[in-house]
């Protein structure tokens, strides 16, 4: 038959107490067949949420409330986000249109940009880090007016706390603009989601 021990610590000084719960139901702790350090709701690297629950996982998302107009021809130019719908970690800069990364890790990271104007010819999407271009989309050549209404793209980076992302476009064309949505809610988004801790 197995055993269950308890060892205690020889250098530490506290008392671990095995609390029981209050309830009137006899219950059974089923220990798997494995050697390890048990996690419990404590073991957070955010300091606010256990790091075994999904809730502890940055989310973030930004949209376009409404057309960006005046962008430059065929040039970079920031796509200046101006309506969160959601950011559990507190990451966005809406001063400076930028997201900070809350933890170590490596990020999922998608966006699309829908463009307005006319004669568009080339686009592209770039997610720009600490002021430097980090990724781009697929340059796209149409050849011939409106060839260019909406471009996505999806990437994965490596941020830490002192890293922070934007996100850019560049369009060729004339009246150019960002656009926040038409007839079928197509809108300028930005995604980010860690998918896992450095």
């Amino acid at each position: 038959m197995s055993k269950i021990a308890l060892q205690g610590d020889a250098s530490g000084t506290g008392t671990f107490t095995i609390a029981s719960p209050n309830s009137n139901t006899d219950r059974t702790l089923t220990l798997p067949d494995e050697a390890g350090t048990v996690l419990t709701s404590a073991s957070d690297y955010l300091s606010s949420t256990s790091d075994i629950t999904p809730t502890a996982s940055p989310a973030f998302r930004a949209v376009l409330g409404a057309d960006q107009t005046g962008l430059t021809n065929s040039a970079f130019n920031k796509v200046n986000l101006d309506t969160v719908q959601w950011d559990t970690h507190s990451g966005w800069s809406t001063a400076n249109k930028r997201y900070t990364f809350p933890v170590n890790g490596y990020y999922l990271i998608a966006a699309h940009i829908k463009f307005g104007g006319t004669s568009r010819t080339r686009g592209l999407i770039s997610f720009w880090k600490n002021g430097s271009e980090a990724w781009r989309s697929f340059d796209i050549n149409g050849s011939s007016a409106q060839d260019i209404p909406i471009i996505s793209g999806t990437t994965i980076l490596y941020g830490t706390t002192s890293d922070y992302l934007e996100l850019y476009g560049y369009v060729s064309g004339s009246s150019l603009s960002y656009d926040w949505a038409d007839a079928d809610h197509e809108t300028s988004v930005l995604d980010i989601a860690l998918l896992r801790t450095a």
